[in-house]
C-alpha cells in the first residue's frame, strides 16, 4: 500500500490528513509532486482512469492526458509553480482501455515535508457537457422553429398579396360597368356575376389564411366589453340578401338578458356571418331560421341558429367542425372549401367559449350553438382597427370629391387603370404613378387625396405616408392600399400615418364613403 495521501488543507493552523476523506469522492483527486508525477490518487481517479492505485503512482499524469491537451496541461503546472493561486483548466484524461472523459483541472500550491506538491482535483465534465450540448442544441432547434414561422408567416403574407393583387381590377371594372347608365340589362347581369364570384373568391382566400393562423396560433384577437347581440343582427343584415334570395326568412327570439361579452367584434361578427350562412345553405327554399339567445345557470351566453333543412347524420355531426369536410348534408360541394366552421370554432374558442352542432338525422334541420362566458365588466367600444372612431354624436361632413386631387400610387398597371376610371367617374381628378421614387417627387405637389399600395416595386408605400405627413400642406386623405392585410400590417400603416388601411381586392363603395367623409 502507498504512502498516505496528505492534503495539505489548512484549517486554523492544523494540518489535515484526508485519505479516507477523499477515497470515495465523487471528483478524482491526485497529488502531484513538483515535476508532475502522481504521488497519490484517490478511488475514483483510479476508477476515472481504468488503473490500480499501485500503476498510477509514479506516473507522469501527463501520460493520462489526451495528447492534444498535454501542451496546455504543462502550462497548467508552470501556473502552479510560480503562484499561490488557484489554477484552473479544462482538459481530457484517458483511460487504460481509451475512453476518454473530459474534466476540469483545479491544481493549488502547497508544501509536504518542506517540498512542493500540487494537490490536483479532476471534475468529471461528462454530465456538464452533456446538458450543454442538449441545450445548445434545443436552442438551435428553436432558433430553426421561429425562423420557419418567420418563412411561413412571409410565405401567408406574400400569397395573401399575390392572390389578392389580380382580383381588385376585376371587382373595379365590373364596378364601372355597372354604373354605366347605357350598359344593357343582359351585360348589367354579366357584370353582377363577375362581382359575386370575386367576392366569393376574395372570402376563399381570407378563409386560408384564417385557417392558416388558427392552426399555427397565430390568430390575433382585439378584445373588448361587447353586445353579442348588436353583433350578431349585423350578421344578419349580412346575410339577408343571401336568405331572401331563396325565400328564407328570420325569427328572431333574442331573450338573453346579459348579451355582453369579452370579444374581438370583427371575429365575433365573422363566427355569426359562417353559422348564419351555413343555415340559409341547408335551408329548403323558402324556409325559416330561427335564432335564440338565452342565459345558462352558469352563466353563460348561448346563441342558437336552427334551421329546417337537409339535417345531418350521426357520422356529420362528429366531422362538423373538421377542416375541409363537406359531410353528407352539403348540396353543392362546389360551394367553398369546408373551412368556415373549422375557422369558427377556432375563433369561439380562443374566446374561451366551445361550438357545438346537433341534428335529429338527414331531413330533419339542424341546431349549431355558439356558447361565450358572459363578460360582468361594464361596455366598452372595440377598438376600430383601421381608424380613430368618431366621438358618439358626431356626424361627418360628406363631400362630393368633385374636383379633388388624387395621388394614385399603384405599381399593378391593370389596378390603377382600374381605380382611376372608378375614381374618376366619381368626380376627382386623379394621377397615377407606379414607383416610390414618383410619388415622392409628386408630393412636391398640393393632394387632397394620397392612396398608395404598400407593396412597391422600388420600396414601401410606408414611405408615401410618412413624406406627406412632412407636406407644406398635409393630404386630407391618406390611405393605404394593400393585398397585406394582417393586424401588424394595418398596424404598421397607422404608424407611419396613414388614416385607413384598404385590402384588395377593395370594397369600392366604402372606399368612395371612406373619401368622402371628412
Amino acid at each position: 500500500m502507498s504512502k498516505p495521501l496528505w492534503m495539505p488543507m489548512t484549517t486554523g493552523g492544523a494540518t489535515t490528513r484526508g485519505t479516507a476523506l477523499y477515497d470515495f469522492a465523487p471528483a478524482m483527486y491526485v497529488l502531484l509532486d513538483a515535476t508532475g508525477m502522481i504521488a497519490d490518487v484517490n478511488l475514483t481517479g483510479c476508477r476515472m482512469l481504468g488503473a490500480t492505485r499501485v500503476r498510477l503512482i509514479g506516473s507522469p499524469f501527463r501520460s493520462w492526458i489526451c495528447h492534444e491537451d498535454r501542451r496546455a496541461f504543462l502550462e497548467h503546472l508552470r501556473r502552479c509553480r510560480f503562484g499561490d493561486d488557484m489554477v484552473e483548466s479544462e482538459s481530457r484524461v484517458q483511460s487504460k482501455d481509451g475512453g476518454v472523459t473530459p474534466v476540469r483541472l483545479y491544481s493549488k500550491r502547497s508544501w509536504y515535508d518542506g517540498s512542493a506538491v500540487f494537490p490536483t482535483v479532476a471534475v468529471d465534465l461528462t454530465e456538464q457537457l452533456t446538458l450543454e450540448r442538449e441545450k445548445r442544441a434545443a436552442e438551435w432547434q428553436r432558433d430553426v422553429a421561429r425562423a420557419n414561422e418567420a418563412a411561413k408567416d412571409q410565405l401567408i403574407a406574400m400569397v395573401s398579396h399575390e392572390l389578392r393583387n389580380p382580383l381588385s381590377p376585376v371587382l373595379t371594372a365590373a364596378h364601372v360597368l355597372a354604373s354605366s347608365a347605357d350598359l344593357p340589362d343582359s351585360a348589367r347581369r354579366l357584370t353582377e356575376v363577375i362581382k359575386r364570384n370575386v367576392e366569393i373568391e376574395s372570402k376563399l382566400i381570407d378563409d386560408l389564411l384564417d385557417f392558416a393562423r388558427i392552426t399555427r396560433g397565430r390568430l390575433e384577437l382585439h378584445l373588448a366589453n361587447t353586445d353579442a347581440h348588436a353583433v350578431l343582427l349585423e350578421a344578419v343584415n349580412d346575410v339577408r340578401a343571401a336568405a331572401e334570395a331563396r325565400g328564407i326568412t328570420f325569427d328572431l327570439q333574442l331573450a338573453a338578458a346579459d348579451a355582453n361579452v369579452y370579444a374581438d367584434e370583427l371575429r365575433l361578427r365573422q363566427v355569426f356571418w359562417n353559422v348564419l350562412s351555413n343555415a340559409i345553405k341547408f335551408s329548403e327554399p323558402a324556409g325559416r331560421v330561427i335564432v335564440r339567445t338565452a342565459v345558462e345557470p352558469a352563466g353563460r351566453l348561448q346563441i342558437a341558429v336552427r334551421d329546417f333543412g337537409a339535417g345531418m347524420s350521426a357520422e356529420t355531426v362528429e366531422r362538423l367542425f373538421s377542416p375541409l369536410e363537406f359531410g353528407d348534408h352539403v348540396p353543392d360541394r362546389r360551394s367553398g372549401l369546408g373551412l368556415g366552421l373549422a375557422i369558427s370554432r377556432g375563433i369561439v374558442e380562443q374566446h374561451g367559449g366551445r361550438i357545438l352542432g346537433s341534428s335529429t338525422g338527414p331531413g330533419a334541420g339542424s341546431t349549431l350553438i355558439v356558447d361565450l362566458p358572459i363578460s360582468r365588466a361594464p361596455r366598452t367600444a372595440a377598438p376600430d382597427r383601421a381608424s380613430e372612431r368618431r366621438a358618439p354624436g358626431v356626424v361627418p361632413r360628406v363631400r362630393d370629391g368633385t374636383g379633388e386631387r388624387v395621388l394614385l400610387v399603384e405599381d399593378h398597371e391593370d389596378t390603377g387603370s382600374m381605380l382611376s376610371l372608378y375614381l374618376s367617374r366619381h368626380g376627382y381628378d386623379v394621377t397615377v404613378v407606379a414607383t416610390l421614387a414618383a410619388a415622392l417627387s409628386a408630393l412636391d405637389q398640393p393632394w387632397e387625396i394620397v392612396i398608395a399600395d404598400i407593396g412597391l416595386s422600388d420600396g414601401s408605400g410606408l414611405q408615401v405616408a410618412r413624406r406627406a405627413r412632412l407636406s407644406a400642406k398635409i393630404p386630407r386623405k391618406l390611405v393605404a392600399l394593400s393585398g397585406y392585410g394582417a393586424v401588424s400590417d394595418l398596424a404598421a400603416s397607422r404608424a407611419a400615418g396613414f388614416h385607413r388601411h384598404l385590402v384588395k381586392p377593395v370594397d369600392l363603395p366604402a372606399m368612395l364613403d371612406i373619401l368622402k367623409a371628412d
